[in-house]
């Protein structure tokens, strides 16, 4: 892997598996703080050229929406998110091009059946994004489960643990 990658990838997660995004493609909510990661959109790249405060330190861009590499790189993101609605030669052109110029090829598994999260690792995507309840298999690098939605005012963590028994 190479330099450049690697540091995109440690700036996208900065707390390894669990890193919190922030999604921005339907806008910046009021309350917005300074997350490491937020997805963004063209729509968002559009208003942000108007000297938009960016919510996050990392940006990922949303390729579902219509954007390309070229995109990806004029705007200087870090990585590209991906989701099974592109069409498999597309989703498999864009793994090419992210390989070619050193960008984090993220899946977006959310919504994604068993067999696109494998189609996706066998592409040769650097990590995964899914729903907290999902159970997808520790194939990927790197992966997150905590996306937070353009429209929620406060996240607040889910504990973690088993309960015990006395």
């Amino acid at each position: 892997m190479s330099q450049a990658l690697q540091r995109r990838l440690a700036r996208l997660f900065p707390q390894g598996n669990e890193t919190l995004w922030l999604d921005c493609r339907a806008g910046v909510p009021a309350l917005a703080t300074a997350l490491p990661v937020a997805v963004i959109g063209l729509n968002f790249l559009a208003a942000a050229a108007g000297a938009m405060c960016l919510p996050a330190r990392s940006l990922v861009l949303d390729m579902d929406g219509g954007a390309d590499m070229e995109d990806a790189i004029r705007s200087g993101v870090d990585g590209i998110l991906c989701s099974p609605r592109l069409p498999w030669p597309r989703l498999a052109l864009l793994a090419q091009q992210c390989r070619r110029w050193n960008y984090p090829f993220i899946a977006d598994c959310r919504e994604a059946p068993p067999q696109a999260v494998s189609r996706f690792y066998a592409l040769g995507a650097h990590a995964a994004l899914v729903a907290a309840a999902q159970s997808i298999p520790n194939i990927f690098p790197y992966g997150t489960s905590h996306l937070i939605s353009s429209d929620t005012a406060m996240y607040t963590p889910k504990p973690t643990g088993v309960p015990h028994e006395h």
